[in-house]
């Protein structure tokens, strides 16, 4: 996993987007679950 990662963050903005989508994945599950 962390081998993919390396080349976005080296993409910076789009890096972000990605960290921003995954927390709002995994707040959609917590909710979910909750």
């Amino acid at each position: 996993m962390a081998m993919r990662v390396a080349p976005l963050a080296a993409q910076g903005l789009r890096c972000q987007w990605g960290l921003w989508r995954i927390l709002g994945t995994f707040l959609l599950y917590s909710l979910r679950l909750g």
